[in-house]
């Protein structure tokens, strides 16, 4: 007695079951591909956007900013920095390699780092504080062990 085209492959239910399961699988991975592909891209420019801005840095072509998670690299196409009236600075490129491990550890190691067509003018003042076209670098460079400790009790010292 020869089998029926069902029975020989399965009940048909069970493979639209199997290809529906491929299916969702395929769109999830692809879904994820495309969030760590592109999103880290998008919010970079954001957190970009939005600290320089909170610095008081006006800054142009922050858009050409691309970060490539698969090669560890973070790129800056022509951008423009300037605060109030200096004269602004500006990269023709600027990329950066990283190393996950190090951010895995709360450390940014940089293994590797390109400037091109770099223009900025650099100006100590009499009181001995940098400037890079106007932004004081004392902001950025600021000693952790000027920071004072917190005092500590009589409490915290008897344990």
């Amino acid at each position: 007695m020869a089998e029926s085209p069902a029975t020989a492959s399965g009940p048909p239910r069970r493979r639209r079951r199997g290809l529906r399961t491929v299916v969702i699988v395929a769109a999830v991975v692809a879904a994820l591909l495309l969030v760590v592909t592109v999103a880290p891209t998008h919010v970079a420019r954001h957190v970009v956007h939005a600290e320089l801005a909170e610095l008081g840095i006006d800054v142009s072509g922050a858009e050409t900013l691309d970060v490539d998670l698969w090669n560890r690299e973070v790129w800056f196409g022509q951008t423009r920095f300037q605060t109030g009236d200096a004269a602004p600075a500006q990269w023709v490129k600027v990329g950066v390699r990283f190393s996950y491990t190090g951010l895995i550890e709360r450390r940014a190691v940089v293994e590797t780092l390109l400037v091109d067509g770099l223009d900025v003018a650099v100006r100590r003042a009499a009181d001995g504080r940098i400037s890079v076209n106007g932004v004081p670098l004392d902001r950025f460079l600021a000693d952790p062990a000027d920071e004072t400790a917190p005092e500590m009790t009589q409490a915290d010292t008897s344990s």
